[in-house]
Order: structure tokens, then C-alpha cells, then sequence
């Protein structure tokens, strides 16, 4: 907004970003706008005048409100993401895993959650897939080849033994559940 301007209650006022995350303010009444105290770019600390709102109760009717969003609701996307990243462990592939037990072997997942200290691994590369688009569908590869035969990540090692960051490893382990290990 800027100064001089009607504003109605409910309507945004100012928008300030804080850790890559927007947070709206919005007029609790109608009113002018007096003064407008902060820019673009500044460094806004608690206490910080952003506006200044001559409030006249009513002024410029109101602003239509949206709808409270229910935060413990997944979106579709976030939904899509989390189903695919569930699918890639073991007990959602068990015909892979019963592969690797007629051999007597254990998974790769099972080998790294050894390795690591419980509750520390981070994996990246989890929803990656084989470069094999041409030859096989997207639903297919999602089936066939998660993380790409890879998995990767960061993990403490000994966290009991050595202190942050000489327990933080880099942790690579080949699947032989996709494509016999074949590397992505």
C-alpha cells in the first residue's frame, strides 16, 4: 500500500519474508494509510513500525478474507511425493526383498541403517530413476528402478564415540534389487 491510501479491513498490507517463507499482514480495520515506514529489502527486527494507519472503523468496506487453510491437510503434490518416496523402501517392495532372502543377502537399505546411527541418515537422490525412458514407461521405472540402483545420503557414524562433524559420513550403497546393481 502507500500512502494515502484507503484501505478496507482485511486487505494486505504488507508481505515480509523471513527465511524463504511469507507472512502476510492484513488491516484489522479500514482506514488511510499515514505513513509507510519500511522498503523493500529492509532488515525488519521485532518492534519495527512497518505502516502507519489513520483507522476509521468501516472505511472502504471490507476486504473478502480467505478461507482458513487446514495445515494438517496434504496436498495432492506433497501427497504424490511422499507415496513415491514410501515406495522406494523395502517394505513397500517386498518381491525384491524376498529376492535378496532366497540368496540368503540382506537389502541395501537394511545394510545402510546398520551402518548409520539410528534416526541420522538423510537420503538425497531418492526419487531419481534409471535413464531408461525410451525403453520403458515413467510408472515402470518408478517400480523398477528407485533411486536409480543408488542409494545415497549423510549419516552419523559413531555419534556415541566422536563428536559433530567427525561422525558425519557420506554414505553410498548399491541396490541389487534394481537392475542386479547395475549404477545409474
Amino acid at each position: 500500500v502507500q500512502p494515502g491510501e484507503e484501505v478496507r479491513a482485511g486487505q494486505l498490507l504488507v508481505v515480509m519474508e523471513a527465511m524463504k517463507m511469507e507472512h502476510e499482514l492484513r488491516a484489522a480495520t479500514g482506514g488511510v494509510v499515514l505513513e509507510v515506514a519500511a522498503a523493500p529489502g529492509d532488515t525488519v527486527l521485532t518492534g519495527t513500525v512497518l505502516l502507519r494507519l489513520d483507522e476509521q472503523e468501516g472505511a472502504g468496506g471490507t476486504e473478502d478474507v480467505a478461507e482458513e487453510v487446514d495445515l494438517d491437510e496434504i496436498r495432492p503434490d506433497l501427497a504424490e511425493i511422499m507415496a513415491r518416496r514410501a515406495a522406494t523402501l523395502d517394505e513397500h517392495r517386498p518381491a525384491a526383498v524376498e529376492r535378496r532372502r532366497a540368496t540368503g543377502q540382506r537389502t541395501a537399505r537394511e545394510n545402510v541403517a546398520d551402518l548409520v546411527d539410528a534416526g541420522t541418515f538423510v537420503e538425497i537422490g531418492q526419487l531419481a530413476l534409471a535413464a531408461q525412458r525410451r525403453r520403458r514407461s515413467r510408472q515402470e521405472l518408478i517400480e523398477k528402478s528407485p533411486a536409480d540402483g543408488m542409494i545415497t545420503g549423510f549419516g552419523s557414524i559413531n555419534g556415541g564415540l566422536f563428536d559433530e562433524p567427525a561422525n558425519r559420513c557420506a554414505v553410498m550403497a548399491y541396490d541389487y534389487t534394481v537392475f542386479a546393481g547395475t549404477q545409474g
